[in-house]
């Protein structure tokens, strides 16, 4: 239970009305003009919009600048980079002139009270990089399965990165702070100065995320394939369990259950989130087969598993 406990700081914060500070917003994954434009608006709307430095990489062909343009206004400063595939190679490091970036994907919404709250736990607790929990949206029921596997994922990241058994290793992810000086070592190469790095899992920090996309995550290729493997055999046991039922098999199963229950109802209970009940006892049969749908798409197309 040590290693995936999910407190939170106990440090108290002090006041969330008070106004933000400069920030760099860098949104990536940009293909959706309407998309791009609510999540514009919702940060807009947050708090001090004009102390707020935009940076955007969209892989669009309509002309972002003349769309994006009455914008220009109400922030402080809106650059735009095109591109086709995800890079930071162009981006001029001297044009951010504020202590703080925040990187999220086109479709990502916070509350209102998101900015300020993140910035007073960087300020008090000294952080070079601050994760936050991301709330994937979808009305369509049969993707809950998603829902309750990402939830374990980030519970198991929150756990590694609040003990400093993770360190950041890719700058393509998404829905996390990280101060200008460690982002720019990290570009050039140098990744020994992340000194400080916490993920609070709290309500107002929770960023909502509409559809999915497998690089918004941190990724942990070797755990995932190791839980794969874990499930895997549970998925024999289970079905040992059901031709011969045994109480060896039915501990075995309950140990396997219990802590994932715990983990994932712990993380949708601190984001004040109703917990779907029945969704999980049909995951917690059928993950190896979930798991195994994700593994080999991505494995026939070469591509970096999630």
């Amino acid at each position: 239970m040590w290693l995936f406990d999910l407190s939170i700081l106990d440090k108290e914060i002090g006041d969330a009305n008070q106004p933000t500070t400069p920030l760099t917003i860098i949104i990536n994954n940009i293909n959706n003009m309407e998309v791009l434009l609510r999540t514009i608006d919702g940060i807009k709307e947050s708090s001090s919009p004009d102390l707020i430095h935009i940076i955007l990489f969209s892989s669009i062909d309509d002309d972002l600048k003349s769309i994006i343009n009455p914008y220009s206004k109400s922030f402080k400063k809106i650059d735009i980079y095109k591109t086709n595939k995800f890079d930071y190679d162009d981006l001029n490091m001297n044009n951010i002139n504020t202590e703080l970036i925040l990187i999220i994907d086109s479709g990502m919404y916070f509350s209102n009270k998101f900015l300020v709250k993140s910035l007073q736990y960087i300020n008090n607790f000294n952080l070079s990089i601050l994760f936050t929990p991301i709330h994937y949206l979808d009305s369509n029921r049969k993707n809950i399965f998603h829902q309750l596997f990402e939830y374990l994922k980030q519970a198991i990241q929150c756990s590694l990165i609040n003990k400093n058994l993770y360190s950041f290793k890719k700058y393509n992810n998404n829905g996390f702070f990280i101060n200008k000086q460690s982002f720019s070592n990290f570009l050039n190469g140098d990744r020994a100065n992340h000194v400080s790095q916490k993920y609070i899992v709290d309500s107002d920090l929770c960023i909502k995320q509409t559809g999915f996309n497998s690089t918004n995550n941190i990724t942990f290729n070797y755990l995932y394939m190791i839980y794969f493997g874990i499930n895997c055999l549970y998925f024999f046991i289970i079905t040992q369990f059901l031709s011969a039922p045994s109480i060896y098999y039915l501990a075995t199963i309950i140990i396997k259950i219990i802590p994932e229950l715990y983990y994932i109802y712990s993380y949708y209970n601190r984001l004040k989130i109703k917990f779907p009940k029945i969704e999980f006892i049909i995951y917690s049969i059928f993950i190896p087969l979930y798991m195994m749908g994700r593994i080999f798409p991505n494995m026939i197309s070469g591509k970096q598993l999630s």
